[in-house]
Parts: structure tokens; C-alpha cells; sequence
């Protein structure tokens, strides 16, 4: 008889390695309980709800998980309250630490959120701290900007970069590993992750990727060449994209140095940052990964089917 790759003489040693499995799956939901120590609730500030649920999430630790500690530093995980964007701030946060993150729905789409119906919170809550919970180990990308041989810019993103011009063309060169694969003359280029397939590149009709495959997606913005299709590349590709050329206009400044801006680097839809001609935006993988908890099977086409009309 076979079971689980060992070969077994009889019955009895059947139930032995059936047994053995068993306990190391208890030890493993254990192990799993035993970890999650330290807590941080990541709200929305601008979401009513999100205050309301910070403080009934609290309680129900304090009364119900009374060993849990709340440490906003150094957690093991973070509930995050609000939308989409809530939760991708809080994983890039603390991408670094590489702690678990559960994103409870406040938000209008919730794509990427452990929990949808607010209906569900308590006992999602209770089924997290029991350990009844996979881990999804999502890819992340980290941006520099070189200007003059300097870096002038780093950042980390769990969805994508966006590098567009404004209100014009722009004309990019895109290197894979030093080869100059593609030469942009359009609105911009999206460099994508999985997780953020279903954002803007989804919208730039990107191909859709599911969230545990590594890779990057590239799709042009408006290409004024002959169109290019998107194109996905192995997750540990070095990508390079130079900013060649671009009409300057004094059209739009920023409000926060009220400096000319054209083209603009966007990282998980936060704050841009202005490009000049002759910048070089290197994009690689990311050592950290993000862990998003899930509590269903087949979450992410359920979503897709749910959120995106996807049959």
C-alpha cells in the first residue's frame, strides 16, 4: 500500500504514518496560533465605518484573545479596515517584515480583501486566530530612479508602476536584462505584478495572472507605434525603462514643491513622482514577499466572477 510516498508493510503501519500526518498538521495549526502574538489594526482615517470596526476588532481581542498584544511596529498581523488601496498600504508598510495580512472589506470593490460582508467579520476573526487559514505569498517589485548615475528615488509595490505623461506623448525605451526589447512612443507603460493584473493593467486590457504565479506584466499605454501586445516576463527579469523624450509644457505643477510636471511615476496609485528626459527606472523583484491570508478555496475567481462580471 502506498500512502503519501512511504510504502507500507500492513494495516498498522498505515495508521501509524495516517497518525503521524495527522499530528504534524495539529502541530502545524499550533505552531500557527502560537505566532501570531502581536497585533496592529490599519485603518482608513477617511472611512467612518473604519473607526467603528477598529474599535469592535479591539474589543473582541481584548475580551476574547486576552493574550494578544497590540504593537504597531513589530506585528504578526495586520487587520487591515477599508478598501483596496487600505490594504495595499498597509502591505507596503511592512513589506519588510513580511508579516500576515488579513484586508476586512469597507471599501466599494475589495478585491484583494480577506473578507467581504461586514457580516463576516467576528467570525473570520475567530477563524484566524484558531489557525483555520491559508497564507498567499504574493510577488512585490522594487523601483529605483536613476538620474545622473544617482538614485533619486526607491520604493517598493505590491501592484505596479505607471509611468505616463500627462497630457501628451511620451517616448520610452524599455531594456529586458540589457536588450532593448521595446521602444515606446504613447501615452506610458504599465509594469505589473499579479496582484495588480486586475487594476490598471486590467483596464489597459492586460492579461489577467493569477495572484500566486511570479512574474511581471509589461503593457503599453497608447502606443502610437503599431500596437504591441502586453508581455509577461520571468518574476526575477531585470527591467530598465528610459525616459527618451517628451514635449515640456508648463501645464500642470505639484502641489507638494509646485514643480513642473509631464511625465510621472505612479507606484500603487500614491503620490507621483516627476520624470525628467534621460531618467532610468530600473524594476526588480522584490526579496520580501507579501502574506495575505485566506479563508476560502477559489477566492480569486470567485472574485473575478463577483467583482468583474467574469464567466
Amino acid at each position: 500500500m502506498i500512502l503519501s510516498g512511504f510504502k507500507t508493510q500492513n494495516h498498522s503501519d498505515s495508521i501509524v504514518v495516517v497518525l503521524c500526518f495527522v499530528g504534524f498538521w495539529i502541530k502545524l495549526k499550533l505552531m500557527i496560533k502560537e505566532k501570531i502574538k502581536k497585533v496592529h489594526i490599519f485603518t482608513d482615517e477617511y472611512n467612518p465605518d473604519a473607526k467603528k470596526w477598529s474599535e469592535k476588532t479591539e474589543e473582541w481581542l481584548r475580551i476574547n484573545r486576552p493574550e494578544i498584544s497590540f504593537d504597531k511596529e513589530n506585528p504578526d498581523l495586520v487587520v487591515s479596515l477599508g478598501g483596496d488601496g487600505t490594504i495595499i498600504s498597509a502591505s507596503t508598510e511592512y513589506m519588510d517584515k513580511a508579516v500576515l495580512i488579513a484586508g476586512f472589506n469597507l471599501g466599494l470593490v475589495g478585491f484583494l480583501a480577506t473578507v467581504r460582508g461586514e457580516e463576516n467579520f467576528i467570525t473570520s476573526l475567530e477563524r484566524i486566530f484558531e489557525g483555520d487559514f491559508d497564507v498567499l505569498e504574493r510577488m512585490t517589485l522594487e523601483i529605483f530612479v536613476k538620474r545622473d548615475e544617482k538614485v533619486v528615488y526607491q520604493v517598493k509595490a505590491l501592484n505596479d508602476l505607471v509611468i505616463e505623461n500627462l497630457l501628451g506623448v511620451v517616448e520610452l525605451g524599455v531594456y529586458l536584462e540589457g536588450f532593448n526589447m521595446q521602444n515606446i512612443r504613447g501615452t506610458g507603460i504599465v509594469v505589473s505584478t499579479p496582484t495588480g493584473s486586475t487594476a490598471f493593467n486590467m483596464s489597459a486590457h492586460g492579461p489577467i495572472i493569477m495572484p500566486n504565479i511570479k512574474c511581471m506584466i509589461l503593457t503599453e499605454l497608447m502606443d502610437h507605434n503599431v500596437p504591441t501586445p502586453p508581455v509577461v516576463i520571468k518574476h526575477d527579469s531585470q527591467v530598465e525603462i528610459v525616459v527618451n523624450h517628451f514635449r515640456e509644457r508648463d501645464w500642470f505643477k505639484t502641489t507638494f514643491d509646485n514643480e513642473t510636471a509631464n511625465v510621472v511615476l505612479t507606484v500603487d496609485g500614491k503620490q507621483p513622482f516627476v520624470l525628467n528626459v534621460g531618467d532610468r527606472i530600473k524594476v526588480t523583484r522584490a526579496e520580501k514577499l507579501a502574506k495575505f491570508i485566506e479563508l476560502e478555496k477559489n477566492y480569486f475567481f470567485k472574485s473575478l466572477q463577483e467583482k468583474f462580471s467574469f464567466e
